[in-house]
């Protein structure tokens, strides 16, 4: 629930619901809540992130007066961000680093229970931040209490990183660095222009068969050309 307070010296309060690509110019705001901005099939696209970091940096950041926007704003204005990380490039690190935003991450298993280490000067603590150097040095180990019981048991939870653990630790645990994988690293591969013509062309499937469809591998396509 959202309430607003009429004054006969202000501006008559009011709200405006929109997406990313919404008609905000020109408008001004005391308060942006900013709903899962990304999906997963952008954060896929570099050109897509940085669409929207151009968006938010050099059009929704400018709603506020300009003496109140972050990361030096005032008790007038506020932004409130909440999002699921599908990737490592998505808007977090535009909003940690270059705005200055306190960032809370709130896994589904582990948040209560969570043991927080700096790796600057090996201080730990249970559930809190060990120290006042930056954050970004934190290493968290998390444990398996659930975050929120009575909507989702531990068990339940469970279930659903047994079912699907790629989409459980995104989605339910905030976790991106699953995307990095386990055999071929992306920070591997060099990309460049294709050339206008190739001599072969070859193409490998790998069908992922088996009899348990919905925990059986995806299937991988690899296309080589020289």
């Amino acid at each position: 629930e959202m309430f607003f307070t009429a004054t006969p010296q202000g501006a008559n309060p009011g709200l405006m619901a929109m997406g990313m690509d919404g008609p905000i110019l020109g408008k001004r705001f005391d308060e942006i809540i900013l709903d899962d901005p990304s999906t997963w099939a952008q954060v896929r696209s570099d050109g897509i992130m940085e669409d929207q970091r151009s968006k938010l940096m050099n059009t929704i950041i400018q709603r506020f007066p300009a003496s109140s926007r972050p990361p030096h704003g005032d008790a007038r204005t506020r932004m409130l961000v909440l999002m699921t990380r599908f990737g490592e490039r998505d808007l977090l690190p535009t909003f940690r680093d270059d705005l200055g935003f306190r960032v809370v991450h709130m896994p589904a298993l582990g948040y209560w229970d969570r043991i927080v280490k700096c790796s600057s000067c090996g201080q730990s603590a249970q559930g809190s931040d060990p120290c006042d150097h930056d954050p970004r040095n934190f290493e968290t180990e998390f444990g398996e209490m659930a975050l929120w019981p009575a909507a989702q048991s531990r068990a339940e939870l469970e279930a659903m990183r047994e079912h699907d653990e790629l989409i459980f630790q995104l989605v339910y645990q905030g976790d991106p660095s699953v995307l990095s994988g386990d055999i071929f690293s992306g920070d591997w591969f060099q990309r460049a222009e294709l050339p206008g013509r190739f001599d072969r062309v070859l193409m490998a499937v790998d069908t992922a068969g088996g009899k348990d469809r919905r925990k059986g591998d995806y299937i991988a396509i690899v296309t080589l050309a020289f």
